[in-house]
């Protein structure tokens, strides 16, 4: 759920302490497959120019492209409801949406498809192979190429609350796998949202009941069969709620919610730069970002479309919104 965790559990000081150290279980894990994820506005300044590199590094009449603010966010009332709309997950190619939902009671994974990246997606359907009755599937994150799908679930058998997931599928026509639990991103407090960079050797992903709020930690291994070594990303910690993080493929952008000091109200989105995975200094994207919650961001493959969720209209729910920004 959009940062459900941060005020939910009952996470101490000794617990927090322990997450900025190399996770002591690692290695006693699954692994996820080698298939893994490739990757009205607040007035004010807007986050600045972004970069998003769609050209080869050989071709000399390619390279970075530099865009501008996102135009006003739009609704995807496609797929919104009356409950609960949120954390949003779409295929590389924009034709195939997966997000977590309310309307049929606990939080579920649901997926939308469409013909082409202009249409309106199809009415949602029940992702009934990963769902379990009785508990919450949540903070789905599909891979670029559509086989690989990260979840956080509370069903029975993981290690408390929140537990981190992982299915494939041999093709797109194909029904999801067994999920396998990902002992190694998990723990008693709470975790989802996790998304790996191209190469599969770094997660981003939110523990949830750390001192009473939600944080940004990161799992990094030596290859796509090794196991996960886990620490808090401390540059970003603050007292507040940081959470639901997205990694461009690269690495080099880190897209997350906040409640922290400089935003709008509520949760907002935030960008923060990464240089060989530390983080620069985190930035709102106020275009985005209203008084009440905004959350969940997704960015496509090559920066120029957002989705992510707010309650930003007269109804107070939580909804899917969609932006896009255009090359300077």
């Amino acid at each position: 759920m959009a940062c459900s965790f941060d005020a939910s559990g009952s996470g101490s000081d000794d617990a927090g302490s322990t997450g900025s150290t190399t996770d002591s279980t690692a290695g006693t894990g699954t692994s996820p497959p080698t298939s893994g994820p490739t990757s009205g506005p607040t007035s004010g300044p807007t986050s600045g120019p972004t970069t998003a590199d769609t050209g080869s590094s050989d071709d000399a009449t390619t390279g970075p492209v530099v865009y501008g603010p996102f135009d006003t966010p739009v609704a995807l009332t496609e797929l919104n409801s009356d409950g609960t709309d949120d954390d949003p997950s779409l295929r590389g190619d924009l034709l195939e949406a997966y997000f977590g939902s309310t309307r049929a009671g606990t939080e579920d994974l649901w997926r939308a498809t469409r013909a082409s990246a202009t249409d309106p997606f199809d009415a949602p359907e029940l992702v009934e192979s990963l769902n379990v009755t009785d508990a919450d599937e949540t903070t789905p994150e599909l891979s670029s190429d559509g086989l690989t799908l990260m979840f956080s679930s509370s069903r029975a058998g993981g290690l408390g609350d929140l537990d981190m997931y992982v299915t494939s599928r041999a093709s797109l026509d194909d029904d999801w796998g067994e999920p396998v639990a990902i002992p190694e991103l998990s723990s008693a407090f709470g975790e989802g949202a996790a998304v790996f960079t191209e190469d599969a050797l770094l997660a981003v992903f939110c523990r949830g009941q750390m001192r009473g709020h939600a944080a940004i930690f990161r799992g990094t291994r030596a290859s796509d069969r090794a196991p996960w070594e886990v620490e808090r990303i401390d540059a970003l910690d603050t007292p507040f709620s940081d959470c639901s993080p997205w990694i461009t493929a690269d690495g080099s952008e880190l897209w997350f919610a906040s409640d922290r000091d400089g935003g709008a109200g509520g949760n907002d989105v935030w960008l923060v730069p990464m240089d060989g995975g530390a983080p620069g200094r985190p930035e709102p994207v106020v275009e985005l970002n209203t008084d009440v919650e905004d959350d969940d961001p997704w960015l496509s493959p090559d920066g120029s479309t957002i989705v992510f969720a707010s309650d930003r209209d007269e109804a107070g729910d939580i909804d899917l919104y969609i932006a896009v920004r255009t090359a300077m």
